[in-house]
């Protein structure tokens, strides 16, 4: 773990001409992936507090955190996220910190999907709001079908991270998904670049195009954590923050 010391190192370069002081204006962040022993997120409590720490420091108010979940095994693990959150919550309690923690999900989309909910609610962080995860290996008719299904049930389905999907190749392709009265999540820092020059264009491009309705930072490790410190001071994540409207301060 790095030495608050060194962290408070990288903090104080904020201020520097054309940086960002923090994420202030965003406020509230989603898609983060914070309780822990779920996925690849933090292995213990302490590793979740210093990311929540972490959020804080960045000018976050509140953090809404969303393990995937996938519905053929959604009862189990269920009971899992609740445990685990249970103990996160009381450590957050016993430290009084000051950055609010909510607890949604990201859904994977498949037919299990569809078919969980026709016959139960699904979790929405906002309103009827759920945040929808693609499968990586390709977005197809069925695919969209699943989306139009939420739709009519009437969900708001959320795509997190749509610059991510290598089966997208420009704002373009994502039209007959908003077409449907779905939204876009994007990454923060693959406007900064950190996850390749391809998806860091493509993130630009969706939110040039103003077609992208929250900004998240996706976190669940101290790597990531430090690409947002670095973040604050790329140029498309300060015009980003500066000159585009996100709703992320209405969670």
């Amino acid at each position: 773990m790095m030495p608050m010391s060194l962290l408070s190192s990288l903090f104080a370069f904020r201020t520097a001409p054309g940086s960002l002081n923090g994420f202030n204006q965003l406020k509230t962040d989603l898609n983060s992936q914070l309780i822990p022993g779920l996925e690849n997120g933090p292995e213990n409590v302490a590793g979740s507090i210093y990311l929540l720490k972490h959020l804080s420091g960045l000018g976050f108010e509140k953090a809404i955190t969303m393990p995937l979940v996938c519905c053929s095994a959604h009862a189990q693990l269920q009971d899992q996220i609740d445990q685990n959150a249970a103990l996160l919550k009381a450590e957050i309690k016993k430290q009084n910190l000051t950055i609010e923690l909510a607890i949604s999900a990201k859904y994977y989309l498949d037919a299990d999907l569809a078919a969980y909910a026709q016959n139960a609610p699904l979790q929405c962080f906002h309103e009827n709001q759920v945040l929808i995860k693609l499968p990586v290996d390709g977005f197809t008719k069925k695919h969209m079908d699943i989306l139009k299904l939420l739709v009519k049930e009437s969900y708001v389905p959320v795509i997190a991270h749509p610059e991510k999907y290598k089966f997208f190749n420009n704002a373009q392709d994502l039209n007959p998904i908003m077409a449907l009265g779905c939204m876009f999540q994007v990454n923060i820092i693959s406007l900064s670049g950190y996850y390749n020059s391809v998806v860091q264009k493509f993130s630009q491009e969706i939110v040039r195009k103003k077609m992208a309705t929250y900004l998240g930072t996706d976190l669940r490790n101290l790597k990531q954590a430090f690409a947002l410190d670095r973040a604050l001071h790329k140029p498309a994540v300060v015009t980003s923050i500066t000159q585009q409207t996100f709703r992320n301060a209405s969670l």
